[in-house]
C-alpha cells in the first residue's frame, strides 16, 4: 500500500494540472452578429446528451440570451443588438445516464454588420393561388443575411424555384411569384436560401405556403339520381344521398346542399345530401334540383337533378300504421342477421302479409322496422309489427325472386339504443295457377265468344228534366229504356260505369231496365254531365264482360231567368257627339235550350234611363240586339263625366233579369288650362341635390289629361327644369344643375312656368330665394406654420396664431373655430383658441425628454383643424380644413452631464484587488459646446476606501473605475459613488453609480418556512403555479446541483417540481389551511427540510364584482413582503376607514400594474350582511388618502382604478370592460407569496353604455326584488309594480334640505345625453353633481359637471379638463312650480346642449320650403373651452345636493366662486327621478352615501295609492301633486293598467287601416308610436307608417332582417332619413316591444324598454314639425296609392299599437278611432311553434314568453323532475329493511340526549338568572333582560319584551328617517325618511361566514341551479356589468336597501343581529 502512495500523489497532481490547464485555456469562440433574430441557431452540440445544464461564467444575461433545445441546440432568446461587441463565456454540461460532459466555448456578439448571419434559420411565407406573377409573398420574418452588405449574392435553391424570384431591396430580401400557382397542383413549396459575400455563404430555410382562392366549385359524382320508392314509404325517410366534393380547402371545400323543390315532399339535408321525404307522396315522377354550394366568397355551385319514382299501392294501405313516425336511416352500419325465406303467388292481392320478421327473429318490445336500401317498391314493412306486405303487382317472369331488407332498430329519439341489425327476406314468387291449360288461337276465339254480345251497338234515351221552378216534393223514377245482352240470362249481370253516373241512373242487373234514381237538371253547374248523359253499361258473365255506350237527353224545361254574367257593365262615348252614337252591346245569358219553343228567346229594354234637364231619355236599346246609342246629342263631360241605366232581359215566358251599366263620357280637349296664382314664392339651399324636388305647381284644367309644363324664362344658367308627377298632374321644379350661392346671378331666380295642354296654355312667377348653406371647406392662410422658440418657453402665452377664412357668405357658416385632433402626442403640448387661433403651451416644452441622453426632440410637429359654423350643433354640416404647425426648440442649458449609459457594473466577490470595474463616459444632453467636462467624487460615505476613480487621460468625458478591496457580497451586497459633473456653464449635476458585488454559492441553506396565502374566485382554480419553495439563503444565486423533494407523504392537493422547487395546487383544492414539508438539497451543501403553509381562501362572485381599488406607487412584491406587511397595515386600515370588522374584509387581488411600472393595483372587498358598495369604499380611501400615505410610507396613484380617466386613451368614448380569470396571479416574495384573484381592467374606445347587450339572468340584472326570466333575446324583467325602471330601478328619489345621495360615476362618451327630471318649491339646489370631492393630486383630471337651479331658473357647469363653461336659459320660465320639469345635456365633443322640457314652449313656424323657430325658452347650446372633449370622472355621482361634511371641500375650484353655486348647494328640497345616462336608468333605491333621502316621491306618491293598493295594477304612475296618470306596461290597457290586451295574427297581404281622432294627431312637435310585434321572419315588413296629407313627410318603422330601422322626412327637401337598430334582432318569435319617441327633429327608438344596444337617438334634418293625416297610418304593410296593392307585408303577432300613450287597437273603433282589418285575425299564441326545447314548456306572459318546466316540477340534469322527487337520492334503494330499523333506533337515541341535554341547559340557566323577572313590562327597559343567546334556543321567555308590529315590516322598517317609501301607502304626514348605514369602525358581527358556507355548499353541487356561466361584465365605472358593478346589485346586495335598524326595537333577543346588521351608536352618540 505504501508503494502506491507516490502514484497517487502523481495521479492527483496530472489531475490538477490537468484541470489548470482546462480552466486556463481559452474557450473556443463563436462569432454572432448582432442583428440576427431570437430563434438563431448558434451552434449543435457536438454530443446528443438526454438533458442539458448552462452555467454563466461571471455574466447574468447569459441565461436571458440563450436557451439549449431538448436536441441539443443552442440558440438565443433575444434580439442582440444592445450587447454588440459582448463577449459571453458559456459552459455547457450534457448527462448521458450516469455519465457527463461539458462543452466550453465564448460567444463574441460582433456589431459589424458585414457579417453573413441569417436573422433566422427557418422562414415562413406564404401567398395565394391564381395570383399574378410579381405577387409579393408575405414572410413572417425580416429575411436578410447582413444588414448593411451591398453585395450579397442571394440564391433559392429547391424544385419549383423557376416559379419565385428574390429580389434584394434596402437592408432585406423580399420575394416575389414568377408564375401563377395553384395549390391544388402543389400547397407547399421548401428551399433553400442561400447568402454569399465573397468566399462566406450561410444558408435558412424557406418554406412558402400556398392559400387557398376559391376557385373550385363543387363536382356531383352523378350527372343525375334515380330512385324509385313505394307510395306508403313513411316520413322522414332518406331516399337517396347525393354527393358532391370540392378540391379546395377549408372553407372553400365546405359545402352545403340545398334543393328547388318548395312544396317540402322532399328536402335534402344541408350537411350530407341526403335526400329525405317531408310528407305524403302521390304516385307519379317527382324531379327536382339540387345544389351544392361551398362557402367561400363568393361562393360556387354546381347542380343535379333527383328524379323518384312513386309507385302505387291499394287505398286501404295508405291508412296503415306507415305514416307514425320513425326513422329510415340508409346504407349505415348494421348488424348482418341470418336470412329469412318466404312465398307467394304472384296474383295476391295488394295488402296481403307475405311474412312476419318481429316473429322470425324473436323481436322484443321497443323493436321497430324499416325497410333498407335498396328499398323494393313492391313491398312494405309495417313501422311497429314487422309485417311484410304486398304493396304492387308481383311477376314471376320479371322478378321470381324478391329481396327485401329489413332493419330493426329502436325509436329514433331513444338514447343508448343498441347497434341496429339487418335481415335479408328471400321471397319467391309463385307462376299463377289457372285451370285453362294454353290452347291454339282458335280456342282463344272460343274464349271470347262466350262474352255477352248487346243487342245494339249503341242505346239512347230521353227524359224531361225537373222543373226547377217547380220541383216535386215526392220523386217518381221514371223508365228510360231497356238494355239487353245475349247469353244465359241467370249468368248475365248489368252494371253502369263510370260509378259518376250511378247516382243520376239506375239499372236492373237481371231485367237491364235503366230508370233515373234522382230529379235531373239539365243546367245543373258544375256537375259536369251536360244535357246528354254518356256513360257505358257492362254485361258480365263467367266468361268475361262486355260494354255498351248509352246516351239519355235531358230535355228542357223553361226554368232559368235570363242573367247577365260577365258585370261590370261599362260603356263609354265622346262628349259632344251628336244622338245615335253607339255606346255599348249587353248580353245576357239563359241557360234554358233556345231551340225549345221560347224558353230562351230574349228581348232588352232600358227600365231606368238618366234623363236630360228637360225629362228626355238619353239612352236607347235594341230591343233584340241590346245595342245602346245616345238618344240626344252635345253632352259635356265636365258638366256629367258618367251614366248610370238599368238593362232588363225577359225570355218568350216572362222570366226576366236586370244590370245595371255605368257609361263614362269620354273627353276631348275643350277647356284650356289655368294657374290659381299669378306669383309663387319659394326658398331652396344651394347645396340641394341634383334632381331634387324645389317647388310644385299645378294649374287647374276641367278637362282630363296630363297637361306638360316647361320653363320659358327667367332659368340663368339652367339651373332648374320641370318634371310632370304622371299621377296627380303636377309640374314639380327640380334641380337640373348645382347652385353656389356664393355666385351673385344665383342668390335669387323668378321663373316663368308654362302649362300646356297640346292647344291651350296658362303661365306663372315662381320666385325662388336661394338660402346660403355651409358647403364652402375653411381654407388657412397657409399650407403650413414654422416657428421657432426656445425650450423653456412659458406655459399658456401666445407662441403664434393661425388664421382661417370661409367663402360662405352667412355670418354663421362662416365663423371659424380651432382645435388641435385628438391622438397628436406633441399637439398635446399645446392649445389653440377656439375663437382667435393663438397657439400656447399648455406643458413644458423639452428638446431632451428622452431616456437616452444621445435623444434629442428639435420640435413639435402637429396639426390643427379649423372647423366652420363654430356655434353650430353637431347634426349641422361642418366643413374642416388642417395646417401643418411645427415649433422649431431652441436649446436652453437646462441639462448638467449625464452617464452616457445607464452603467450596471457587477464586481464578483472574493476577487483580489485591483479589479477592472467599469469604465463611464459622460454626456450633456445640451449642445455638444457645453464640454469640456469636470469630474468629481462624493467622498461623504467613504466610497474612495473600496474604489478609485481615475478620469481618462487626453479625454473629458471618461473616467475609470477600479477595486481597491477584495468583497464579501453577503457583507455589502451594493456599493455607491455619488459622481459630480459639471459643464462649462458651471451647471452640475450629481449621478449616482451603483456598483453591485457579484454573488457565489459560498453560503449553505437553512430550514426556512414559506406562507402562501391564495385566494379563488367563487371556489375554482386550475392547477397552477402558486410559487417556489423557500430555503433561507445568504446566496443570491442557487447552485447547478439542487433537487427538492416532498418529506412527507404525498399531498393530495400539492406537487412540488424536483428540478425547480415550483409549488403547483391542484385543480378545484378546496378552502382550508395545508402544511407540507420540502427536502432542499443543494450541492456541495446538507439538504435542510422547509416548511410550506398555503392557506386558501373562496372569494365569492359578489365580492369580487363589489370591490374597491386601490394603486399603489410600490411593487406588488414590496407590497405583501415583511411581517406585518404593507397589505396586513392596509387592511388594518380598511377596519377603521371602511367600518367592517377585520375578518369580513378580504384583500383578493395584488397585481403590478401592467401599464405602470412600479405600482402595483390592489383590490378588496368588505361585507356585514350585503357586501359594502365599491363608490362608498372608495370615496372613504380618498378621504383617507393622507393617512393611509402617511401610515404605510407610500404613495397613492389612484383610486379607484380607472383605465379611462385619461384624456388621451381613446379619440372617442371610453369604458372600462372587468374581467376576471380563475387562475390566480402569483406574487412571490421569498418568504411570502400571495396568489390573488386575477382581474383584468381594460379601456375600450366604445360607449359602453349604448352598445350593453341584455345578456342571461345569470348576471342578475333585475333589481329590487324583481323575477327575471330568459328569453330568447335575452333576460326579462318582471317587477312589483312600483318599480318603474325596464330593470325594476326606483326612478325616483325625495331628497330634504340638507340631503343629498350618491351613485355610481357618469359614464365617459365622446356624443351622449344626460337627462333628470325633478319637482320643487325651492328656487335654489343642485340637482346634479360628478366631479371631484376634495383636493386632487396635480396630475388628476378636475372634470366635473353640476346641474343647479338659481332663482328658479336652470343652469349647468361643465369642465371637461381644459377650462369652466357656464350655460343658462335666461328666458326660461322659473321651475321651481311644484311640477315635474326636465332637463337635458347633450354633448357631442365640445359642443353642449341645455333643453328644458325637450323644448316644447318654443315658438315654431314652418311651411313648405322653411323652418324658423325661437327657442330662447327653453335651449342653450355652447362649446367647451380649449381642446379637451371627454369628462374624465371616477367620483361618486352626487343627486339632490352635495355631501358637505367636513371630509370634503368644494371651494377650491375656480367655478365655486361663483356666489349662486356656493349659496344653492344645500337648499334642494324636492323630488328627483329619471336620470338617465345613454339609456342607462339608474336605480335610486340604494345610494351608496345619503342624507335626507329616501325611495320615491313624498310630494306626490299618495296620489298613486286608493288605500293601500298601487292604482297603475300594471302600469307606471306619473303623478303630479294634485293628479295622476297611469302608462300602462306592455300588453296592458285599461285606465288602471288591469285589462290584458288581445294578440292579433297578421297573414299573407294583411294590414289595418285607421281613421284616428284628429286629437292624436294635432301636436305637430311630438309623436309617441308604440308597438308590440312577434315574428320569426326575417324579410322586411312594414311596421307602421304615417305620413302628410300631401304625402312628402312621412315616418314608416320597419323590420328589416330581423332589425328595427325608421325611415322619414319632416319636410327636408329631397332628404330621406334614418335611424337603425343594428344591435339588436326582434325576430326570434317572442314579443318584442317598439316605442318611437319625436320631439322635433330628435327621434329616439327603444326596444323593450331601451337601454344598452335596444336604444337609438339622433337628430337629423332642419325641419321639425309633423302634421299627419288622419286617414293615413297602416300597421302591418305597405299599401301603394291605389289602394289595391299590398306590399312589405308584416306576418307574425302584433298588440298593443299605441300613440301618444292612447291604445288604438286592431279591428274596432276605440275613443274615436276606427281600425279597419284585412286578413287580420284576433288571436295570436307566439307559443304555437313549441319554441322551448324539451322538456321545457313555452309559458306566455302578456309581454312576452320563457321556457320553464311544468308547475310542480324542477329542471334537474336537463329533465323537468317532480319536486322532492327521490330519483336521484343515491343508495336509498340498496338499505335493508334491517338497516332501516337501525338507522331509525340511531335517530331515536339522538333525539333522547339532545331532549335531555336541553333540559339541562335550561335549568342550569334558571339556576343561573335565578330571581330575574320574565315576564316583562312594556315599559321595563329591555336591556335588563339577561339571557344567553349563544345557546340554542335561548331567549324565548322574552318574548312579550317587544313589539310584535315591528316583526310585519321587515322589508321597510320604521326607523329614524325623515322619508316613507313608496312601496306601501305613504303615511298622512310628509315626514321625509332617512337610511341608517353602518359607523365606520363599528362592532359588526357577521352571520356572512355561515350564510358563505351554505352558499358553497350549494355552488360546489353540481346537480343544482344555477348552472355556472363564463361571463364577461363591462362597466363604464368602478364594479359594474355596464356602468357600474353596483349595477350588479340585486335586492339583496346593496348596503341600503336592507335596512336592518328596526331590528333593535324588537328587543334584547335581538341585539346580536341588531349589531350585526344595524348601524349601531356612533361615537357622537
Amino acid at each position: 500500500m505504501a508503494s502506491m502512495a507516490p502514484v497517487a500523489i502523481l495521479m492527483l497532481a496530472l489531475l490538477s494540472i490537468q484541470q489548470l490547464s482546462i480552466q486556463a485555456m481559452p474557450f473556443p469562440q463563436i462569432k454572432v452578429p448582432c442583428h440576427v433574430m431570437p430563434g438563431f441557431e448558434v451552434m449543435k452540440l457536438q454530443h446528443v446528451g438526454q438533458h442539458y445544464r448552462m452555467h454563466r461564467h461571471g455574466n447574468e444575461n447569459i441565461d436571458r440570451l440563450f436557451n439549449i433545445t431538448e436536441d441539443g441546440v443552442l440558440q438565443t432568446k433575444e434580439k442582440l443588438n444592445d450587447y454588440a461587441d459582448n463577449l459571453f463565456n458559456i459552459v455547457v454540461e450534457q448527462f448521458l445516464n450516469d455519465n457527463s460532459w461539458k462543452d466550453s466555448f465564448s460567444i463574441y456578439i460582433s456589431d459589424s454588420q458585414q457579417d453573413l448571419a441569417f436573422s433566422s434559420k427557418v422562414f415562413y411565407g406564404n401567398v395565394a393561388e391564381n395570383q399574378p406573377a410579381g405577387t409579393q409573398v408575405v414572410v413572417n420574418a425580416f429575411m436578410s443575411a447582413c444588414y448593411m452588405c451591398k453585395d450579397v449574392n442571394y440564391q433559392l435553391v429547391g424544385a419549383g424555384s423557376e416559379k419565385f424570384r428574390l429580389v434584394y431591396e434596402g437592408q432585406s430580401v423580399k420575394l416575389f411569384t414568377a408564375d401563377v400557382l395553384d395549390r391544388e397542383i402543389q400547397p407547399e413549396y421548401i428551399f433553400t436560401v442561400t447568402a454569399s459575400l465573397s468566399s462566406e455563404s450561410v444558408t435558412s430555410e424557406l418554406t412558402i405556403s400556398i392559400m387557398d382562392v376559391n376557385d373550385n366549385a363543387p363536382i356531383f359524382d352523378r350527372e343525375f339520381y334515380e330512385v324509385t320508392i313505394p307510395e306508403v314509404s313513411p316520413a322522414d325517410a332518406q331516399v337517396v344521398q347525393v354527393q358532391a366534393s370540392d378540391a379546395d380547402a377549408g372553407e372553400n371545400a365546405r359545402i352545403t346542399y340545398q334543393t328547388d323543390n318548395n312544396d317540402m315532399t322532399f328536402s335534402v339535408h344541408p350537411d350530407t345530401g341526403s335526400v329525405i321525404i317531408g310528407g305524403p307522396l302521390h304516385p307519379k315522377e317527382y324531379a327536382f334540383t339540387v345544389f351544392a354550394h361551398d362557402h367561400g366568397d363568393p361562393w360556387l355551385e354546381s347542380t343535379t337533378t333527383v328524379y323518384i319514382t312513386v309507385t302505387p299501392v291499394d287505398q286501404h294501405l295508405k291508412f296503415s300504421s306507415i305514416f307514425e313516425p320513425g326513422p329510415v336511416i340508409l346504407g349505415r352500419k348494421t348488424e348482418k342477421l341470418p336470412d329469412m325465406e318466404a312465398m307467394i303467388n304472384e296474383e295476391v292481392p295488394s295488402g296481403t302479409v307475405v311474412a312476419e320478421v318481429a316473429t322470425a327473429v324473436n323481436g322484443q318490445s321497443g323493436d321497430k322496422f324499416v325497410m333498407n336500401k335498396p328499398l323494393n317498391p313492391r313491398f312494405h314493412v309495417n313501422y311497429f309489427t314487422g309485417e311484410i306486405l304486398v304493396t304492387g303487382k308481383l311477376n314471376h317472369t320479371e322478378h321470381p325472386i324478391e329481396e327485401v331488407y329489413v332493419e330493426i332498430t329502436q325509436d329514433f329519439n331513444k338514447p343508448n339504443k343498441p347497434t341496429p341489425k339487418t335481415i335479408k327476406v328471400l321471397i319467391t314468387v309463385e307462376a299463377a295457377v289457372s285451370g285453362i291449360q294454353e290452347v291454339s288461337k282458335a280456342s282463344k276465339r272460343v274464349r271470347r265468344a262466350s262474352n255477352p254480345v248487346f243487342d245494339e251497338a249503341k242505346y239512347e234515351g230521353s227524359v224531361p228534366e225537373v222543373d226547377g221552378l217547380n220541383k216535386p216534393q215526392v220523386f217518381t223514377p221514371e223508365t228510360i229504356l231497356t238494355v239487353h245482352a245475349t247469353g244465359n240470362p241467370n249468368d248475365i249481370t248489368y252494371s253502369i260505369s263510370p260509378s259518376l253516373y250511378q247516382s243520376d241512373f239506375e239499372i236492373g242487373t237481371q231485367s237491364g231496365v235503366l230508370k233515373t234514381r234522382q230529379p235531373l237538371d239539365r243546367e245543373e253547374e258544375g256537375d259536369g254531365k251536360g244535357q246528354v248523359r254518356q256513360f257505358q253499361v257492362i254485361a258480365r258473365n263467367s266468361y268475361g264482360t262486355t260494354s255498351v255506350d248509352v246516351l239519355v237527353n235531358v230535355e228542357d224545361v223553361n226554368d232559368n231567368a235570363p242573367k247577365f254574367p260577365y258585370s261590370p257593365y261599362v260603356g263609354h262615348f265622346e262628349e259632344h257627339t251628336g244622338p245615335g252614337e253607339s255606346v255599348m252591346t249587353i248580353d245576357a245569358v239563359d241557360l234554358d235550350d233556345p231551340n225549345v219553343d221560347r224558353n230562351a228567346k230574349l228581348v232588352y229594354s232600358i227600365v231606368t234611363n238618366s234623363l236630360t234637364p228637360e225629362s228626355r231619355n238619353i239612352f236607347t236599346i235594341n230591343s233584340d240586339t241590346a245595342l245602346i246609342k245616345t238618344n240626344v246629342g252635345n253632352l259635356d263631360r265636365e258638366t256629367t263625366p258618367v251614366y248610370f241605366i238599368t238593362v232588363q232581359a225577359i225570355d218568350g215566358y216572362g222570366l226576366s233579369g236586370t244590370v245595371t251599366a255605368t257609361i263614362y263620357v269620354d273627353d276631348i280637349n275643350d277647356n284650356a288650362p289655368e294657374f290659381p296664382q299669378e306669383q309663387y314664392y319659394t326658398t331652396v339651399s344651394e347645396n340641394l341635390a341634383v334632381d331634387s324636388s324645389v317647388y310644385s305647381v299645378k294649374a287647374f284644367d276641367r278637362d282630363e289629361g296630363i297637361n306638360s309644363y316647361s320653363i320659358t324664362s327667367g332659368n340663368i344658367g339652367n339651373k332648374f327644369k320641370v318634371d310632370v308627377d304622371l299621377q296627380s298632374g303636377t309640374g314639380i321644379i327640380k334641380i337640373q344643375s348645382p347652385l353656389d350661392f356664393e355666385e351673385p346671378d344665383q342668390k335669387q331666380f323668378r321663373l316663368v312656368v308654362e302649362v300646356f295642354d297640346g292647344e291651350n296654355s296658362d303661365s306663372t312667377q315662381v320666385l325662388i330665394t336661394v338660402l346660403d348653406d355651409n358647403d364652402e371647406p375653411p381654407l388657412f392662410q397657409k399650407d403650413s406654420y414654422q416657428i421657432s422658440v426656445y425650450e423653456d418657453y412659458p406655459l399658456n402665452v401666445e407662441i403664434t396664431s393661425v388664421q382661417a377664412t370661409d367663402r360662405d357668405s352667412s355670418a354663421k357658416f362662416s365663423s371659424i373655430g380651432y382645435y388641435i385632433p385628438a391622438g397628436q402626442d406633441d399637439g398635446s403640448f399645446f392649445s389653440v383658441g377656439i375663437e382667435t387661433g393663438i397657439v400656447k403651451a399648455v406643458k413644458q416644452l423639452d428638446r431632451e425628454p428622452y431616456e437616452d441622453p444621445k435623444m434629442i426632440k428639435s420640435n413639435y410637429i402637429f396639426k390643427i383643424t379649423a372647423v366652420d359654423n363654430r356655434d353650430g350643433p353637431y347634426y349641422e354640416a361642418h366643413n374642416t380644413a388642417t395646417t401643418t404647425m411645427t415649433i422649431d426648440l431652441i436649446d436652453v442649458n437646462d441639462n448638467p452631464p449625464e452617464f452616457l449609459l445607464n452603467y450596471q457594473p457587477v464586481v464578483m466577490e472574493n476577487t483580489p484587488a485591483p479589479e477592472f470595474v467599469v469604465q463611464i463616459s459622460v454626456i450633456d444632453r445640451d449642445k455638444p459646446e457645453q464640454g469640456p467636462f469636470t469630474f468629481s467624487v462624493d467622498n461623504s460615505n467613504g466610497i474612495l476606501d473600496y474604489f478609485s476613480f481615475n478620469p481618462v487621460q487626453n479625454t473629458d468625458d471618461q473616467a475609470d473605475v477600479f477595486s481597491r478591496v477584495m468583497f464579501d457580497r453577503e457583507e455589502t451586497p451594493y456599493y455607491y459613488m455619488a459622481i459630480v459633473m459639471a459643464d462649462n456653464g458651471d451647471l452640475t449635476g450629481t449621478q449616482t453609480l451603483t456598483i453591485k458585488i457579484g454573488d457565489e454559492n459560498d453560503n449553505p441553506p437553512a430550514a426556512a418556512t414559506k406562507e402562501i396565502s391564495l385566494y379563488t374566485y367563487k371556489g375554482q382554480i386550475p392547477e397552477s403555479y402558486i410559487g417556489e419553495v423557500y430555503a433561507e439563503d445568504a446566496d443570491e444565486v442557487k447552485g447547478d446541483d439542487i433537487k427538492y423533494t416532498m418529506v412527507d407523504k404525498k399531498s393530495r392537493y400539492f406537487i412540488v417540481e424536483s428540478d425547480t422547487g415550483q409549488i403547483i395546487i391542484l385543480e378545484n383544492t378546496p378552502a382550508g389551511e395545508y402544511e407540507f414539508n420540502v427536502e432542499v438539497d443543494e450541492a456541495p451543501w446538507n439538504p435542510v427540510t422547509c416548511t410550506v403553509k398555503v392557506k386558501v381562501n373562496d372569494v365569492p362572485e359578489e365580492a369580487v364584482f363589489s370591490s374597491g381599488s386601490v394603486r399603489f406607487k410600490i411593487t406588488a412584491e414590496e407590497f405583501i413582503s415583511g411581517k406585518p406587511s404593507l397589505m396586513d397595515e392596509f387592511k388594518n386600515l380598511l377596519v377603521t376607514i371602511v367600518g367592517a370588522k377585520w375578518e369580513n374584509i378580504d384583500v383578493f387581488s395584488v397585481q403590478n400594474a401592467a401599464d405602470e411600472e412600479g405600482s402595483c393595483d390592489v383590490r378588496w372587498s368588505a361585507h356585514g350582511s350585503p357586501y359594502y358598495r365599491p363608490e362608498k369604499m372608495n370615496t372613504q380611501i380618498l378621504i383617507n388618502k393622507d393617512l393611509i400615505e402617511a401610515s404605510l410610507g407610500i404613495e397613492i396613484g389612484m383610486v379607484p382604478i380607472d383605465m379611462c380617466l385619461d384624456e388621451g386613451i381613446c379619440e372617442s368614448s371610453c369604458t372600462n370592460y372587468f374581467s376576471v380569470s380563475t387562475t390566480p396571479t402569483v406574487v412571490d416574495a421569498g418568504a411570502d407569496t400571495f396568489a390573488g384573484v386575477t382581474t383584468r381592467l381594460e379601456a375600450r374606445c366604445v360607449c359602453g353604455a349604448k352598445i350593453a347587450p341584455r345578456g342571461p339572468c345569470a348576471s342578475n340584472p333585475c333589481y329590487n326584488g324583481g323575477t327575471c326570466y330568459d328569453t330568447p333575446s335575452g333576460y326579462s324583467c318582471e317587477c312589483s309594480p312600483q318599480f318603474e325602471g325596464p330593470n325594476c330601478e326606483e326612478t325616483a328619489i325625495s331628497i330634504s334640505s340638507g340631503g343629498f345621495a350618491w351613485f355610481e360615476t357618469l359614464a365617459q362618451c365622446e356624443q351622449t345625453r344626460t337627462s333628470v327630471e325633478f319637482l320643487t318649491e325651492r328656487p335654489n339646489g343642485v340637482l346634479l353633481y360628478n366631479g371631484p370631492i376634495m383636493k386632487m393630486p396635480a396630475d388628476y383630471p378636475d372634470d366635473f359637471m353640476a346641474i343647479v337651479l338659481v332663482d328658479g331658473l336652470p343652469k349647468l357647469y361643465l369642465n371637461l379638463g381644459s377650462g369652466t363653461m357656464t350655460l343658462e336659459i335666461p328666458g326660461s320660465p322659473r321651475l321651481n312650480d311644484k311640477k315635474w320639469h326636465l332637463l337635458e345635456v347633450v354633448r357631442a365633443s365640445q359642443y353642449v346642449e341645455f333643453i328644458v322640457d325637450h323644448c316644447q314652449s318654443a315658438t315654431r313656424s314652418e311651411d313648405a320650403s322653411s323652418t324658423s323657430s325661437d327657442e330662447d325658452s327653453c335651449k342653450t347650446t355652447g362649446r367647451t373651452p380649449n381642446n379637451h372633449k371627454f369628462l374624465n370622472v371616477n367620483t361618486p355621482l352626487q343627486v339632490g345636493g352635495l355631501d358637505r361634511s367636513s371630509d370634503f371641500s368644494y371651494d377650491h375650484f375656480d367655478y365655486f366662486d361663483l356666489p349662486a353655486l356656493r349659496s344653492v348647494s344645500p337648499d334642494f328640497d324636492g323630488c328627483i327621478k329619471n336620470i338617465i345616462q345613454d339609456g342607462k336608468v339608474y336605480d335610486l333605491a340604494t345610494p351608496a352615501r345619503e342624507s335626507n333621502s329616501g325611495p320615491g316621491c313624498i310630494h306626490t306618491d299618495q296620489n298613486c295609492f286608493i288605500g293601500d293598493k298601487y292604482v297603475c295594477s300594471y302600469g307606471t304612475c306619473i303623478a303630479e301633486v294634485d293628479s295622476y296618470f297611469c302608462i300602462c306596461d306592455p300588453g296592458w290597457g285599461g285606465l288602471n293598467c288591469d285589462i290584458e290586451l288581445p294578440s292579433f295574427d297578421f297573414g299573407l297581404d294583411s294590414y289595418v287601416h285607421y281613421d284616428l281622432n284628429q286629437e292624436l294627431v294635432t301636436d305637430a312637435f311630438t309623436s309617441n308610436f308604440h308597438l308590440m310585434i312577434g315574428t320569426t321572419q326575417e324579410e322586411t315588413g312594414s311596421l307602421w307608417h304615417i305620413e302628410s296629407k300631401d304625402g312628402v313627410e312621412y315616418i314608416t318603422i320597419r323590420v328589416v332582417d330581423g332589425y328595427i330601422t325608421v325611415q322619414y322626412n319632416l319636410g327636408d327637401p329631397g332628404k330621406e332619413y334614418y335611424l337603425n337598430m343594428d344591435n339588436y334582432t326582434v325576430n326570434d318569435g317572442n314579443y318584442h316591444t317598439i316605442q318611437l319617441q319625436r320631439y322635433g327633429n330628435f327621434f329616439q327608438l327603444k326596444a323593450d324598454g331601451g337601454g344598452g344596444a335596444r336604444t337609438v337617438e339622433a337628430t337629423q334634418g332642419v325641419f321639425t314639425q309633423f302634421v299627419p293625416d288622419s286617414t293615413s297610418l297602416v300597421i302591418g304593410a305597405k299599401i301603394l296609392t291605389s289602394g289595391s296593392s299590398v306590399t312589405e307585408d308584416y306576418t307574425g303577432c302584433a298588440k298593443d299599437a299605441r300613440i301618444n300613450n292612447k291604445y288604438i287597437g286592431f279591428d274596432d273603433e276605440i275613443d274615436g278611432t276606427k281600425a279597419e282589418a284585412f286578413n287580420v285575425d284576433e288571436g295570436c299564441d307566439i307559443c304555437l311553434l313549441n319554441p322551448c326545447l324539451p322538456p321545457l314548456l313555452c309559458i306566455a306572459t302578456p309581454s312576452f314568453y320563457y321556457c320553464s318546466c311544468p308547475i310542480g316540477f324542477i329542471l334537474k340534469n336537463g329533465d323537468c323532475v317532480e319536486e322532492g322527487d327521490t330519483e336521484y337520492v343515491v343508495g336509498a334503494a340498496l338499505l335493508s329493511f334491517e338497516a332501516l330499523i337501525a338507522i331509525l333506533i340511531c335517530i331515536f337515541v339522538i333525539l333522547i340526549l339532545i331532549l335531555a341535554f336541553v333540559v339541562y341547559k335550561r335549568r342550569q340557566n334558571q339556576q343561573k338568572n335565578k330571581g330575574l323577572v320574565f315576564d316583562v313590562d312594556h315599559d321595563d327597559d329591555l336591556q335588563e333582560n339577561i339571557v344567553v343567546y349563544d345557546d340554542e334556543g335561548g331567549g324565548e321567555e322574552d318574548y312579550d319584551g317587544y313589539d310584535i308590529n315591528t316583526l310585519r315590516k321587515p322589508i321597510e322598517p320604521e326607523v329614524e328617517s325623515p322619508l316613507t317609501a313608496k312601496k306601501r301607502p305613504p303615511p298622512v304626514e310628509e315626514t321625509p325618511r332617512g337610511r341608517a348605514a353602518p359607523p365606520p369602525g363599528g362592532e359588526l358581527p357577521d352571520i356572512g361566514d355561515f350564510l358563505d358556507k351554505r352558499q358553497n355548499d350549494a355552488d360546489d353541487d353540481p346537480e343544482a341551479p344555477p348552472y355556472d356561466t363564463l361571463r364577461m361584465y363591462n362597466y363604464e365605472g368602478e364594479g359594474s356589468t355596464a356602468g357600474s358593478l353596483s349595477s350588479l346589485n340585486t335586492s339583496g346586495s346593496g348596503e341600503s336597501e336592507q335596512n336592518f335598524d328596526y331590528l333593535k326595537d324588537f328587543g334584547a333577543p335581538f341585539k346580536k343581529l341588531a349589531d350585526m346588521y344595524g348601524e349601531g351608536e356612533s361615537e357622537d352618540d
